[in-house]
């Protein structure tokens, strides 16, 4: 019973743990050679999520300290890297 559980998609959160009409930020975690940060992919109406974001296995939700009130209300979803096949 201790088996792992396998990433979900970023589908699979709507309308399950986030309504359609969340404002949601879609992050994507990279490297570079000062270590590891968050860069946004997107940010709209969780409905309005593009085609190319929502079969991406997510990593978490998680919190950041807005720059301004305009985006204290958005639900932040890491996600991996996408896998290259090549």
């Amino acid at each position: 019973m201790t088996e792992k559980l396998k990433p979900r998609t970023v589908d699979k959160l709507i309308d399950a743990i986030i309504s359609h009409n969340e404002i949601v930020a879609i992050w994507e975690d990279r490297q570079d050679e000062e270590g590891s940060y968050h860069y946004l992919l997107w940010r709209g109406m969780a409905h309005q999520i593009p085609k190319e974001y929502l079969n991406r296995d997510f990593d978490r939700i998680f919190g950041t300290v807005p720059e301004n009130i305009s985006e204290a209300d958005t639900i932040n979803i890491a996600v991996y890297p996408p896998v290259n096949l090549s």
